[in-house]
């Protein structure tokens, strides 16, 4: 009989996902070289959206098991930076490792405030803040209109 082997796990996420109404794949979490295979799961009670998990198991020539849980979800703002865990058992550990995943949705500003801060010798100073994600890609454009009245 073979010798029992504990897995190591990590996450693996792809690019982060654009908002939109497709599901997706947003991580696996991955259980490799265990002998017997790990039992992975997703705890993910704080998400609204409907989720869906896919499980993958290969085997290896020397006798240890890999598995793959995929993580599918319809990506929407709302579960951008929720936070879902990955759970893994297995016989060779005492208790549970659990490693948390961050989800990140990439989404188009909705809403877009100007403010007026304050007045310089040079002209009036503006602040635009955009609810965009990722935030520091988010671009801004000035344009200055003169509007003139005909009598």
């Amino acid at each position: 009989m073979l010798p029992m082997v504990h897995p190591e796990v990590t996450i693996s996420a792809e690019t982060p996902p654009v908002a939109g109404e497709e599901e997706q794949l947003i991580a696996a979490c991955i259980a490799a070289g265990g002998r017997p295979p790990a039992h992975v799961t997703w705890v993910v009670e704080q998400l609204d959206s409907k989720v869906k998990v896919q499980t993958n198991e290969t085997q290896h020539s020397n006798g240890t098991t890999t598995v793959r849980n995929y993580l599918f979800v319809v990506p929407t703002r709302s579960i951008n930076q929720q936070e879902v865990l990955c759970v893994v058992k297995h016989t060779t550990w005492k208790q549970e490792k659990v490693v948390p995943f961050r989800i990140q949705v990439h989404y188009l500003p909705t809403s877009v405030n100007i403010s007026f801060l304050e007045r310089l010798s040079e002209g009036p100073v503006f602040q635009c803040v955009a609810d965009a994600s990722p935030a520091e890609d988010t671009r801004y454009t000035w344009s200055r209109y003169h509007i003139y009245f005909v009598k």
